[in-house]
């Protein structure tokens, strides 16, 4: 499969340990074969989102949702290469196809 990613927050501020941010992951199938069904999301913020039932076309895009509820609050940027790369590993998200036998 081929396809593009694209992973919002649709929270625009948070302010306190136990807020929840909600986003939005955007998955377009840029390949020229329909899926059976959308992707299984594994999120390394979230763990992993929902997503709606059935075929994707080709162009077509599906928007999951998910969610994270703040556990520590801290700066959003950092000089600090390790605290910047962490906040990629965050933005991160993987995905998996379901098989046909």
């Amino acid at each position: 499969p081929a396809w593009t990613v694209e992973k919002l927050s649709t929270t625009l501020t948070y302010a306190a340990v136990g807020d929840v941010i909600n986003y939005q992951i955007k998955v377009t199938n840029t390949g020229i074969m329909t899926w059976p069904q959308a992707p299984v999301i594994t999120d390394a913020l979230t763990g992993g989102a929902t997503c709606p039932v059935g075929p994707v076309a080709p162009n077509a895009t599906v928007t999951c949702t998910a969610s994270y509820t703040v556990q520590q609050i801290g700066r959003c940027h950092s000089r600090n290469p390790a605290l910047r790369d962490l906040a990629q590993y965050f933005n991160a998200v993987q995905l998996a196809f379901a098989h046909n036998h």
